[in-house]
């Protein structure tokens, strides 16, 4: 699933346990998502998935569930 994915790319990357990671997460609740991270982030998830975002897309992530749907478009697209 790829809800589960993400989330275990979040976890690592932030150092947070999976249970921290809800559909709420966002650098509001998680401290570690800072912008440097947030690129990081991005940069993780294009390599598990092996896509890649656009500026827009990656400045749409904003929490869990937004980091989750951008995802899936991204991988529903041909």
């Amino acid at each position: 699933m790829i809800a589960e994915r993400v989330r275990d790319v979040m976890s690592d990357l932030f150092g947070v346990p999976r249970d921290a990671i809800d559909a709420h997460a966002s650098p509001k609740t998680i401290p570690q998502w800072d912008s440097l991270q947030h690129l990081n982030l991005v940069l993780a998830l294009e390599q598990e998935f092996e896509i890649q975002f656009s500026t827009e897309e990656i400045s749409a992530m904003t929490d869990f569930t937004q980091v989750v749907e951008t995802v899936e478009q991204r991988l529903a697209q041909p």
